[in-house]
Protein backbone atom coordinates (compact mmCIF):
# COMPACT_ATOMS: atom_id res chain seq x y z
CA UNK A 1 0.00 0.00 0.00
CA UNK A 2 1.29 3.88 -0.41
CA UNK A 3 0.72 6.07 1.72
CA UNK A 4 0.21 9.73 1.36
CA UNK A 5 0.48 12.27 3.67
CA UNK A 6 -0.24 16.26 2.72
CA UNK A 7 1.16 18.78 4.73
CA UNK A 8 0.40 22.59 4.79
CA UNK A 9 2.99 24.71 5.82
CA UNK A 10 3.76 24.21 9.02
CA UNK A 11 4.09 28.01 9.99
CA UNK A 12 0.78 28.03 9.60
CA UNK A 13 0.11 24.45 11.47
CA UNK A 14 -2.21 24.03 14.67
CA UNK A 15 -3.74 28.15 14.65
CA UNK A 16 -6.53 27.08 16.90
CA UNK A 17 -4.03 26.63 19.54
CA UNK A 18 -2.67 29.95 18.93
CA UNK A 19 -4.33 31.27 22.41
CA UNK A 20 -2.05 28.59 24.12
CA UNK A 21 1.00 27.96 21.91
CA UNK A 22 3.47 30.61 20.44
CA UNK A 23 4.09 29.94 16.55
CA UNK A 24 7.20 27.72 17.28
CA UNK A 25 5.89 25.80 19.77
CA UNK A 26 2.47 24.95 17.60
CA UNK A 27 5.30 24.40 14.62
CA UNK A 28 7.22 21.83 16.86
CA UNK A 29 3.99 20.47 17.94
CA UNK A 30 3.23 19.82 14.30
CA UNK A 31 6.76 18.35 13.16
CA UNK A 32 6.48 15.77 15.95
CA UNK A 33 3.12 14.46 14.77
CA UNK A 34 4.13 13.97 11.65
CA UNK A 35 7.39 12.83 12.05
CA UNK A 36 5.67 9.49 14.68
CA UNK A 37 3.17 9.22 11.84
CA UNK A 38 5.41 8.91 9.13
CA UNK A 39 8.15 6.40 11.32
CA UNK A 40 4.82 4.61 12.14
CA UNK A 41 4.08 4.16 8.27
CA UNK A 42 7.65 3.67 7.22
CA UNK A 43 7.95 1.29 9.57
CA UNK A 44 4.94 -1.22 9.14
CA UNK A 45 5.09 -3.97 7.01
CA UNK A 46 2.49 -3.59 5.20
CA UNK A 47 2.87 -0.02 3.40
CA UNK A 48 5.47 -0.15 0.83
CA UNK A 49 6.07 3.33 0.15
CA UNK A 50 5.00 6.47 1.82
CA UNK A 51 4.77 10.04 -0.16
CA UNK A 52 4.85 13.71 2.06
CA UNK A 53 3.30 16.26 -0.21
CA UNK A 54 3.86 19.68 1.32
CA UNK A 55 4.81 22.77 0.07
CA UNK A 56 6.75 23.59 3.64
CA UNK A 57 10.38 24.51 3.56
CA UNK A 58 11.51 21.81 5.59
CA UNK A 59 9.06 19.03 4.08
CA UNK A 60 12.09 17.31 2.25
CA UNK A 61 14.11 17.00 5.05
CA UNK A 62 11.41 15.89 7.36
CA UNK A 63 10.49 13.13 4.51
CA UNK A 64 14.09 11.80 3.93
CA UNK A 65 14.79 11.86 7.71
CA UNK A 66 11.35 9.35 8.01
CA UNK A 67 12.43 7.47 4.91
CA UNK A 68 9.64 8.41 2.81
CA UNK A 69 9.49 10.76 -0.89
CA UNK A 70 8.80 14.33 -1.12
CA UNK A 71 6.89 15.68 -3.68
CA UNK A 72 6.38 19.87 -3.17
CA UNK A 73 2.98 20.79 -3.90
CA UNK A 74 3.96 23.34 -6.45
CA UNK A 75 5.16 20.99 -8.61
CA UNK A 76 1.76 19.75 -9.47
CA UNK A 77 0.35 23.06 -11.20
CA UNK A 78 -2.54 23.29 -8.42
CA UNK A 79 -3.63 24.84 -5.26
CA UNK A 80 -6.08 23.26 -2.54
CA UNK A 81 -6.21 20.23 -0.63
CA UNK A 82 -8.44 17.90 -2.75
CA UNK A 83 -7.31 19.01 -5.90
CA UNK A 84 -3.20 18.69 -4.59
CA UNK A 85 -4.01 15.23 -3.23
CA UNK A 86 -5.74 14.52 -6.70
CA UNK A 87 -3.01 15.44 -8.49
CA UNK A 88 -0.97 13.26 -6.17
CA UNK A 89 -3.21 10.14 -6.54
CA UNK A 90 -2.86 10.34 -10.26
CA UNK A 91 0.99 10.23 -10.14
CA UNK A 92 1.14 7.59 -7.22
CA UNK A 93 -0.96 5.27 -9.70
CA UNK A 94 0.54 6.25 -12.59
CA UNK A 95 4.08 5.10 -11.05
CA UNK A 96 1.80 1.62 -10.48
CA UNK A 97 0.62 1.45 -6.91
CA UNK A 98 -2.93 0.00 -7.00
CA UNK A 99 -3.56 0.42 -3.39
CA UNK A 100 -3.29 3.93 -1.44
CA UNK A 101 -3.93 5.24 1.57
CA UNK A 102 -4.56 9.36 2.47
CA UNK A 103 -3.75 9.97 6.09
CA UNK A 104 -3.17 13.39 7.95
CA UNK A 105 0.21 14.18 9.98
CA UNK A 106 -1.83 14.80 13.34
CA UNK A 107 -2.87 11.36 14.61
CA UNK A 108 -0.83 11.51 17.83
CA UNK A 109 -2.72 7.86 19.16
CA UNK A 110 -2.27 6.37 15.45
CA UNK A 111 -0.78 2.79 15.54
CA UNK A 112 0.38 -0.38 13.71
CA UNK A 113 -2.19 -2.05 14.80
CA UNK A 114 -4.80 1.10 13.11
CA UNK A 115 -2.71 0.66 9.65
CA UNK A 116 -3.15 -3.38 9.98
CA UNK A 117 -7.17 -2.93 10.06
CA UNK A 118 -6.76 -0.90 7.23
CA UNK A 119 -4.74 -2.96 5.25
CA UNK A 120 -6.30 -6.29 6.11
CA UNK A 121 -9.86 -4.85 5.14
CA UNK A 122 -8.69 -3.14 1.44
CA UNK A 123 -6.75 -6.64 0.52
CA UNK A 124 -9.74 -8.30 2.16
CA UNK A 125 -12.48 -6.52 0.62
CA UNK A 126 -10.86 -4.08 -2.12
CA UNK A 127 -13.07 -0.97 -2.22
CA UNK A 128 -13.13 2.02 0.16
CA UNK A 129 -11.81 2.35 3.70
CA UNK A 130 -12.76 5.40 5.68
CA UNK A 131 -10.95 6.36 8.94
CA UNK A 132 -13.52 9.20 10.34
CA UNK A 133 -12.13 11.49 13.40
CA UNK A 134 -13.82 10.97 16.90
CA UNK A 135 -16.71 13.09 16.21
CA UNK A 136 -17.47 10.87 12.89
CA UNK A 137 -17.67 13.64 10.81
CA UNK A 138 -13.90 14.26 8.99
CA UNK A 139 -11.77 11.97 7.19
CA UNK A 140 -8.59 11.10 9.18
CA UNK A 141 -7.97 8.25 6.92
CA UNK A 142 -8.83 7.42 3.59
CA UNK A 143 -7.99 3.89 1.69
CA UNK A 144 -8.79 2.22 -1.43
CA UNK A 145 -8.10 0.73 -4.65
CA UNK A 146 -6.99 2.33 -7.68
CA UNK A 147 -10.08 0.58 -9.62
CA UNK A 148 -12.60 2.12 -6.71
CA UNK A 149 -10.98 5.87 -6.48
CA UNK A 150 -13.87 8.05 -4.83
CA UNK A 151 -13.64 11.37 -5.90
CA UNK A 152 -11.99 12.97 -2.76
CA UNK A 153 -13.95 16.01 -0.20
CA UNK A 154 -11.82 16.47 2.36
CA UNK A 155 -13.27 19.65 4.27
CA UNK A 156 -16.49 19.93 6.40
CA UNK A 157 -18.14 17.15 7.27
CA UNK A 158 -15.70 14.98 5.10
CA UNK A 159 -16.82 11.48 6.43
CA UNK A 160 -20.13 11.72 4.92
CA UNK A 161 -19.23 13.12 1.56
CA UNK A 162 -16.41 10.32 1.17
CA UNK A 163 -19.12 7.53 2.25
CA UNK A 164 -21.60 8.82 -0.59
CA UNK A 165 -18.87 8.85 -2.95
CA UNK A 166 -17.89 5.92 -2.17
CA UNK A 167 -21.19 4.10 -1.89
CA UNK A 168 -21.74 5.56 -5.56
CA UNK A 169 -19.18 3.01 -6.93
CA UNK A 170 -19.65 -0.51 -7.21
CA UNK A 171 -17.40 -1.97 -4.19
CA UNK A 172 -17.79 -2.16 -1.02
CA UNK A 173 -17.24 0.39 2.00
CA UNK A 174 -16.56 0.22 5.39
CA UNK A 175 -15.90 2.84 7.93
CA UNK A 176 -13.49 2.21 10.46
CA UNK A 177 -13.98 3.75 14.13
CA UNK A 178 -10.24 3.49 16.27
CA UNK A 179 -8.57 6.03 18.55
CA UNK A 180 -6.11 6.11 16.82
Amino acid sequence: MHAILPLKDLVAAKSRLGGLLSASERRALMQAMVEDVLTLLAEHPQVDAVTLVSDDPGAGHLANACGARHLDERSLGCTGLNPVLEATVDKVIAEGDTRLMILHGDLPLLSANDLSVVASKLNRDGGVVLGCDSAGQGTNLLAFDAAHRPRLAFGIDSCARHQQAAESLPAPVEIVRSPG
